[in-house]
């Protein structure tokens, strides 16, 4: 991660972000930003005027890429079970291709101040209520069987976003055969049904893979001039 050819603004979130996953929020200082930033710490404080606040932005920036790539890709998906496979291949190819993102909006949460987690709470309650919408989609059109779409929303999450703890490139399985396997697990989970007949992830191709991981990358792009990318 090149820190020295960017503006101020964008090296100071590359340097906190590769220090905050690597260390963590507590055991990195504001200088070490500044260092591994290449500008003097006065500098850093004309942009940031704390170390929690560098935090929060960066938390809130990730969160909202997410958002971004799950709605841009949901786009893409006509039926309850192809919007159920697009939250789920989004939530396995965003920590693969942000991995110190993922881990540091997974572990550094807790760090924030009381106002700042109220920021990020609401971030997440919009990606809470889009899983919401379509399980209820698709609980109304007949396809899920759930009686609790809030409790399942809350444990097919936890089955997506526990991905970035143990998955790695060279892990066995491939990422077309990750996000084939967790969409029938998902599906079998919301007991989906078509005709009297079960579907299975491997019946459920579309949107393709490939769709989704433009999508990913756009929203995920490092901008260099300083400007965040738009987002919703």
């Amino acid at each position: 991660m090149a820190v020295s050819d960017a503006p101020a603004p964008v090296r100071i979130r590359r340097a906190a972000l590769k220090l905050f996953a690597a260390r963590g929020f507590e055991a990195t200082g504001i200088r070490e930003i500044a260092e591994t930033a290449a500008i003097p710490t006065s500098l850093l404080y004309h942009y940031r005027r704390s170390k929690e606040e560098i935090l929060r932005d960066l938390i809130v920036d990730g969160l909202s890429r997410h958002l971004e790539s799950s709605r841009r890709a949901l786009e893409l998906a006509r039926t309850p079970e192809e919007k159920v496979r697009v939250l789920v291949t989004v939530h396995v190819l965003v920590p693969l291709r942000n991995p110190e993102m993922a881990r540091v909006m997974e572990t550094e949460v807790r760090s924030l101040s009381a106002s700042s987690q109220e920021i990020v709470r609401g971030k997440r309650i919009e990606g809470d209520e889009r899983w919401e919408a379509v399980l209820r989609e698709g609980v109304e059109s007949g396809v899920f069987t759930v009686p609790d779409p809030h409790l399942a929303r809350l444990l097919l999450l936890r089955m997506c976003t526990g991905i970035g703890s143990w998955y790695t490139p060279n892990h066995p399985l491939g990422v077309d055969e990750l996000v084939g396997r967790l969409t029938d697990h998902a599906l079998a989970f919301l007991r989906a049904k078509r005709a009297g007949k079960e579907v299975l992830g491997e019946a459920v191709s579309r949107p393709a893979l490939g769709d989704i991981q433009a999508l990913v990358d756009l929203a995920h792009r490092d901008d260099d001039s300083g400007q965040q990318p738009q987002r919703d």
